[in-house]
């Protein structure tokens, strides 16, 4: 109270004192005031440079609006210490302090899925109505809304024509991308071209944007873009930018989201001697003993391996960026880090990454900009045997005994000698390890200059990338021991006695330089622009590997040459270059063309196959802009219509054949053996020279339709394409060598395959009050067919009706077709058909009944048939939802992605009990047919899901089948994230422009048909056995000062 009559108080004061002023004082202070104000200049443009008149510019807090002119020019009275809003339909908001310059120039960013906004296209830029090629876009705050290691997983769900699978959730995995099925696509990066591994180097964080190209428009990328091409543009400053600091941090916990469970030691027991019983009347397991497991009474409690093993995992991330401009120069500058745990110990995956972009103005003409991105990452390992460290840690779950412990008699100094060595975990810690260290830096540079000619710009840019991959394993001995309780001793009966060590260094060095001339003018309702360019690139990749078995495990170094296995040291060089050329033509905004072409050459292929040209062409009709169309009203319904179609070629060096071949020659080092009593090294010959094969064509066509209406409150588009892909290679099976000879005829372009399929997407944007929200929905169908296959040659009509793959589609499994059960060993005995090859002698009541194809009486190859759809390849259908709501400083985002239309097997591991003399999944054990009482041979059936259990004679049960093979299809919920934005009435005193305080999770919750099974419906391994996708939940803070 007393403040507050103190500042009352002082109000009275000042009042008093200022009516207190003489009016001619009043005056003065008036004119002063108008003194202040200055005359702003500037212009508007877009991120193209293109002028934008009709935008608004006002100032802040003061009622003064005026509109940008013709040029995008414009004039406004203000105050030094005022504050400029620009604001236009389509564009970003933009709020610019004046600080004492009389000029200020503004560059405005269109709003995602705008008219306006401009999309990264092939060596270039244009605005989203101009565009008549078929290309999606993904917003960096899409990317960011996934909590993911990588790159290649954020993009799973959130846009048509990425079909994409997450074959495994360890640390630091990605994700299989390719664009509508066709394969591994090329990646640009800033204008660079680059590989799968360079596009997962970036952090999410500092992604402007992605552009995918999906049909011919690629072709300006030539011989490396018949699966289409992603673009990526990272983050730069703009111009007047006030310099922010933005922070984005968050922790959280991984678990694993799905995994077959094995079963308990009470129906291990049971099943061993239930399987005994079936097999042969009797079992070495009493009734007595399995009660005791099934009781866990002291001594029998069993032990669970998968909660011992696992447990959640922690995950954390920061990024802290800069950015800014002035009228000269911008940058942004950008470090993150990345540290993710496995759900196993012993294992973890740690990210480092700077990315730096910096731009400046040189006078009126030149523009000159340096991005560097940097990447050190580090994979901590266990030395476990085998070439993947994580598999036996998975295996150990099953191989792992339920009746068996760690450690023998429950003591920690002694790893217990049970059913593998390997996969006791207790022996893990004494494995040794394996050390992975990658190190990246690309860097680009690059020169625009603007010359006198209106229109006219020509750029440079040279591009540096090196890749450093060190590894270092060390695979230890160690022994394993069972104790003996009658001496109280414990012995040596097991364990690691053949150790291996290994350290390979190698790295990539990848030089790209490319020379460009830019046309862009206007005149009247003709809109012209075009490229030329040319663009050149050179690779070497070097490795040095080297291998010892050490003769103890405390010496690191690889020191002696009586250790020594093997030696290898490798150079792989490539090179290309390629001239490219693209014009643009539009009428009105009416009618578009776009037409260009790559001349393309590859060191890959001999001098006369080495060079092609891939040409392509789009044409595009808005409809919504012509006259009879309808009136102003009509278009305020239906804001865009355009038509678009596109054809061309590009091609692809992924023959098969190695660099060289067609050189002849011999390959040195292969093999060796002794002769005269010395050691002789073996050599053999490359095969006859590869000349005739050059690279593969692929030609897409591709019809589409956008749209968009109220202003784009709802948006779409529909497509559907073909591509072909001819001169696969192959060898000609009608010319017959003599076996003598040693090798067979050179590969050539003789095959053709087809990939048809369609696409959609549907988006709306709405607000009411202080509620916006916004939904989108996207789906891509794309299967592949073998087209033509080189003269197959086949011994019959059967032959050929199970093995060509001419006019069929591809990747098409086979196998049995299941029927039914038999339901008691009456309906066996009187069954007609041979089921199992021995007259039916080995079936039991729920063995597998299979259709008889061929009413011949027996089962066998000539019964199998077509049998679901490809199997640990990418889904034919793949389809996104994702949405965003936002009210008052609360905002909910999600995405959900899904799969249908391919087809899992199943390996031994998920339907063979006692696979390798291990462990089972519980539902084999529990859900199969078995004797109501299992001792008792006389006693009734009951019914399950799966056959009796047996561990041997199982054969019939274990035949490919539509049993085992499943169509499967998923949705899930792949993100999900709630934040909320503090109001800056609460950060202004502490200087904080922004705050947001979030929580997400990924990998919620899926609907689909194998849950069953306890498996990922993304896996990708048909034995369970792959690394599953993880759950994670994570709180975190967004803070911009």
């Amino acid at each position: 109270m007393f403040i507050f009559k103190k500042s009352v108080a002082c109000c009275l004061f000042l009042s008093s004192f200022f009516f207190a002023i003489p009016s001619h004082t009043k005056e003065k202070l008036s004119l002063a005031y108008e003194i202040q104000e200055n005359l702003i200049t500037g212009t508007v443009i877009s991120v193209t440079e293109e002028p934008l008149p009709g935008v608004t510019v006002s100032v802040k807090n003061k009622n003064r609006v005026i509109l940008t002119d013709e040029n995008g020019k414009y004039a406004i009275k203000a105050l030094e210490e005022d504050i400029l809003v620009f604001t236009s339909i389509g564009y970003e908001t933009l709020e610019i302090p004046i600080e004492k310059r009389l000029e200020v120039n503004v560059t405005l960013t269109a709003l995602p899925q705008s008219l306006n906004e401009v999309v990264v296209v092939g060596y270039g830029e244009q605005r989203r109505a101009d565009v008549t090629a078929s290309i999606s876009t993904v917003t960096s705050d899409e990317l960011t809304e996934s909590p993911v290691p990588t790159l290649s997983q954020a993009l799973i769900g959130k846009t048509a024509g990425v079909t994409s699978r997450a074959p495994d959730g360890r640390p630091g995995a990605e994700a299989n991308i390719q664009i509508r099925n066709l394969g591994t696509p090329l990646y640009v990066i800033d204008g660079v071209p680059s590989g799968a591994q360079q596009f997962n180097n970036l952090n999410a964080e500092d992604i402007e944007s992605l552009s995918i190209l999906k049909d011919a428009s690629a072709a300006v990328y030539g011989l490396r873009a018949a699966n289409g091409v992603v673009l990526v543009t990272t983050k730069s400053g703009g111009t007047n930018r006030e310099n922010t600091i933005n922070v984005n941090a968050y922790h959280g916990w991984q678990s694993l989201f799905r995994f077959p469970t094995p079963a308990s030691a009470a129906d291990f027991v049971r099943a061993n001697a239930e399987a005994d019983i079936n097999e042969n009347g009797s079992s070495n397991w009493t009734r007595d003993e399995v009660a005791k497991w099934q009781q866990g009474v002291p001594g029998y409690e069993g032990f669970d391996w998968s909660s011992y093993v696992k447990s959640n995992a922690p995950q954390t991330y920061a990024n802290i960026n800069t950015t800014g401009g002035s009228e000269k120069a911008n940058y942004y500058v950008s470090l993150s880090r990345l540290s993710q745990d496995a759900v196993f110990d012993g294992y973890n995956f740690n990210r480092t990454n700077l990315q730096t972009n910096v731009e400046t103005r040189i006078g009126r003409s030149i523009k000159a900009g340096v991005r560097i991105n940097g990447k050190i990452e580090e994979r901590d390992l266990l030395g476990l045997p085998g070439s993947d460290d994580y598999f036996q840690a998975l295996l150990g779950q099953f191989r792992n005994l339920p009746t068996e412990k760690p450690y023998a008699n429950d003591n920690p100094a002694y790893p217990a000698t049970n059913n593998n060595f390997a996969s006791n975990y207790a022996t893990f810690p004494y494995s040794g390890y394996t050390n992975i260290l990658r190190r990246t830096l690309q860097t680009s540079f690059d020169v625009e200059y603007k010359f006198p000619i209106e229109g006219l710009t020509a750029t440079g840019m040279y591009a540096f990338f090196y890749n450093n991959l060190f590894e270092n394993i060390f695979e230890k001995t160690f022994d394993t021991y069972t104790y003996n309780a009658q001496n109280e001793e414990y012995m040596v009966t097991g364990g690691q006695q053949n150790p291996f060590r290994s350290r390979s260094n190698g790295y990539i060095v990848d030089n790209v330089y490319r020379v460009q001339l830019n046309y862009k003018r206007t005149f009247g309702k003709h809109d012209v622009s075009g490229l030329a360019a040319m663009e050149a690139q050179e690779r070497l990749d070097n490795l040095f590997f080297i291998r010892s078995q050490p003769t103890t495990n405390y010496i690191d170094l690889i020191n002696t040459f009586n250790e020594l296995q093997a030696v290898d040291d490798r150079v792989i060089e490539e090179a290309r270059a390629g001239f490219i050329f693209r014009t643009n033509y539009s009428f009105d905004n009416k009618y578009l063309l776009e037409a260009g072409g790559r001349y393309d050459g590859s060191g890959f292929f001999p001098a006369n196959g080495r060079w092609g040209f891939f040409p392509f062409v789009t044409v595009g009709w808005r409809v919504s802009e012509e006259n009879f169309f309808g009136g102003k009203d009509k278009r305020n319904v239906l804001t865009d219509l355009k038509f678009r179609a596109s054809y061309g070629q590009t091609g692809s060096e992924a023959t098969g054949v190695g660099a060289f071949s067609y050189i002849p020659g011999y390959n040195w080092n292969v093999g060796n053996a002794y002769l005269d009593n010395e050691l002789v090294t073996g050599i053999v010959s490359r095969g006859l020279p590869v000349t005739t094969l050059t690279w593969i064509k692929s030609t897409m066509t591709n019809i589409g339709v956008d749209f968009s209406l109220w202003n784009s409150k709802l948006s779409g588009s529909y497509e559907v394409f073909r591509r072909d892909l001819t001169g696969l290679p192959a060898s000609r099976y009608d010319v017959l060598l003599p076996v003598e000879v040693g090798f067979g005829l050179p590969q050539e372009n003789l095959n053709a395959t087809r990939t048809l399929g369609m696409e959609m997407t549907l988006n709306h944007a709405g607000s009411t009050g202080q509620f916006n929200y916004s939904i989108g929905v996207n789906g891509t169908l794309a299967r592949l067919r073998n087209w033509y296959t080189y003269r197959p040659r086949f011994g019959n009509s059967w032959d050929q009706y199970r093995n060509s793959t001419e006019d069929r589609w591809a990747r098409i499994n086979w196998g049995y077709e299941y029927i039914g059960q038999f339901q008691s060993e009456e309906e066996i005995a009187n069954y007609p058909v041979n089921i199992d090859g021995q007259n039916n002698t080995t079936l039991m009541p729920g063995d597998f009944i299979y259709k008889d194809q061929n009413n011949d009486g027996v089962i066998d190859d000539l019964d199998v048939r077509p049998n679901g759809y490809s199997e640990g390849n990418l889904p034919y259908l793949n389809f996104g939802l994702n949405a965003s709501l936002a009210y008052q400083g609360f905002d909910i985002s999600f995405n959900f992605a899904g799969a249908a239309m391919q087809s899992r097997g199943r390996a031994a591991e998920l339907k063979m009990p006692f696979q390798n003399d291990s462990n089972s999944p519980d539902f084999l054990f529990n859900d199969r047919w078995h004797r109501e009482d299992i001792f008792d041979l006389n006693s009734p059936w009951v019914p399950g899901t799966y056959p009796a259990l047996k561990k041997s004679n199982n054969e019939s049960n274990q035949r490919a089948s539509s049993f085992w093979f499943r169509n499967t299809a998923y949705l899930r919920l792949r993100d999900v994230q709630i934040g909320y934005t503090f109001p800056n009435r609460w950060l202004t005193p502490v200087k904080i422009t922004k705050a947001r305080l979030y929580v997400n999770g990924f990998n919620l919750f899926s609907i689909d048909n194998v849950r069953d099974l306890g498996i990922d419906p993304e896996t990708q391994l048909n034995t369970g056995l792959d690394y599953p996708s993880v759950r994670i939940y994570n709180v975190g803070m967004n803070l911009t000062f």
